[in-house]
């Protein structure tokens, strides 16, 4: 009897050790999982940009290894370890470098970066798209996760008019901008303060119109106690005789609030026998979205 009650008793606390994890007063050994339904919000979309096919959503936390999903739209993940997590999605577009993604703290996004005659030189930023969120995931139980992807990108619209006075046509103008940031936070869901100089062409409109569209992660605004960082305009004109006129304008004063989606500027360019003379005669700035030309 007395061996058969001592049978009974290890199985009955095999049992408890078993199932304590389900008990109501959590042990601190046991680990439970829940489910997170991930949404996605679109309605800060850019017009005329599509929603990214994938979008790498990741969750942070201290304790964890982060974990990755590639998802291609609203999605239930299941069992997902409990916790507080920092979540961030973006879409993994080509032609970009992601750094540090094992912490969110130091993960960035940064365009191909060259370096000529001790100058820094950087590209078009591609149509990133981002979102940053937390979430306390449940035991048992489902957790929302709502995803606002914007967009990493600002747009410059520059419209070129050209004054000739009795010179050849223009055929083409370029040029170069400096004073844009190499770098997007996701911790920070900004532009780097950095800078680089990117080149850039134009379309021409009509004879003596032509215009370019930049795009940058950010062109790195006035900031508090830090020193201004310069933009320059570099421009050069090609006319059809072979002639080409090259000429400087300072943009840090405009640009030194720029933080809106877009930028529409203006600038007015007056050939003369004495050179070349640029102007600003318009320019302003749209929250969401592109300008529509």
């Amino acid at each position: 009897m007395k061996k058969r009650m001592k049978i009974t008793c290890i199985i009955l606390c095999g049992l408890l050790l078993i199932h304590s994890c389900s008990m109501i007063d959590f042990s601190e050994d046991c680990t439970y999982t829940g489910n997170v339904e991930v949404r996605f919000d679109w309605s800060n979309l850019s017009e005329g940009d599509k929603v990214p096919e994938w979008m790498d959503t990741r969750f942070y936390t201290p304790a964890l290894p982060v974990r990755s999903f590639m998802l291609r739209g609203d999605t239930l993940l299941t069992e997902i370890v409990t916790g507080h997590y920092q979540v961030l999605a973006y879409n993994p577009i080509k032609g970009i470098d992601f750094i540090g993604l094992d912490n969110i703290e130091t993960a960035i996004a940064q365009p191909p970066i060259s370096e000529k005659d001790g100058k820094l030189y950087t590209v078009q930023a591609p149509l990133l798209y981002a979102a940053k969120t937390d979430i306390q995931v449940q035991p048992y139980t489902s957790t929302v996760c709502e995803l606002i992807p914007k967009s990493c990108i600002r747009q410059l619209f520059v419209n070129f008019i050209v004054i000739n006075e009795g010179f050849a046509e223009v055929e083409n103008i370029s040029g170069e901008l400096s004073g844009v940031a190499t770098g997007y936070s996701f911790a920070e869901m900004e532009a780097i303060r950095s800078t680089a100089i990117l080149p850039f062409s134009s379309i021409k409109l009509s004879n003596g119109n032509f215009l370019s569209n930049l795009r940058v992660f950010g062109l790195n605004p006035s900031q508090e106690g830090q020193s201004e960082i310069q933009k320059e305009m570099y421009l050069s004109l090609q006319l059809s005789d072979g002639r080409i006129f090259n000429d400087i304008l300072d943009l840090t004063g405009l640009f030194s609030d720029f933080t809106a989606a877009s930028m529409y500027l203006t600038l007015e360019i007056r050939l003369t026998a004495m050179g070349m003379k640029i102007s600003i005669t318009d320019w302003y700035t749209i929250d969401q979205g592109i300008i529509e030309l």
